[in-house]
């Protein structure tokens, strides 16, 4: 009895460590599979971002040029510091926090060129520290209000404010609205709300909130993300 009992532990004992070792790897192809996929994911939702930009800033450059406009130059050498940061510098899952404000920050002046000062801009970043955060996140909704929040015969405004304390940011971006404005709130910075939910979902699983307060005349947009724990 012994013996036969010796020979079934000997026998169970490779099967097991041979079905753990199966799990194993199973599980870590599993895992390979859904980290691949992921990536990919991100890789074509950020990339649906660029075309967008491009378009819309060619479309500036082309209005000021139309316009005979003095600012066209300094339109082109703000066009050139922006691609060169989307080209070689945000080619990376993660960019310096300070580089992305100042990304937002040429951005917002080459917008400042096509209006001519027709509309009353304010923008306000401060930060304990310099952190790291995936690029292009922030960007759709500055874009969504200057696509939203601007018109040519009317009073127009947008805050945008850029705060971070303590691994958290809080992004704020409020603009006027106008009965006539075809706010859809699914299309943020003209790529889709849900392109920018999925990239904070899958980039910071649970280490965000976004709040939309759409009131009668403004619309606002408040993020706050947790910059500590970096999932990609």
């Amino acid at each position: 009895m012994n013996t036969i009992l010796d020979v079934n532990i000997a026998a169970i004992i490779p099967l097991g460590f041979s079905f753990f070792k199966f799990y194993y790897n199973s599980q870590q192809r599993t895992l390979t599979l859904e980290k691949e996929k992921i990536e990919t994911e991100l890789i074509q939702l950020r990339n649906q971002v660029h075309p967008h930009f491009l378009f819309n800033t060619l479309n500036t450059l082309y209005a000021l040029i139309i316009k005979k406009s003095n600012t066209a130059e300094t339109a082109v050498l703000k066009l050139s510091r922006l691609m060169r940061y989307m080209l070689y510098e945000a080619n990376t899952p993660q960019v310096s926090l300070i580089k992305e404000i100042e990304y937002l920050k040429n951005y917002i002046d080459l917008e400042k060129l096509r209006f001519d000062d027709s509309i009353d801009i304010s923008f306000n970043s401060e930060s304990d520290k310099d952190y790291q955060i995936s690029p292009f996140l922030l960007i759709p909704f500055v874009e969504n209000a200057f696509k939203h929040g601007t018109s040519s015969s009317k009073e127009s405004w947008i805050v945008i404010n850029i705060f971070t304390k303590k691994k958290e940011l809080v992004l704020q971006v409020e603009n006027s609205k106008f009965s006539s404005t075809n706010t859809n709130h699914d299309s943020i910075g003209g790529i889709g709300f849900n392109n920018v939910k999925k990239r904070l979902q899958l980039l910071y699983p649970d280490q965000y909130s976004l709040k939309i307060y759409d009131n009668e005349l403004s619309f606002e947009v408040i993020l706050k993300l947790n910059l500590e724990k970096i999932s990609r």
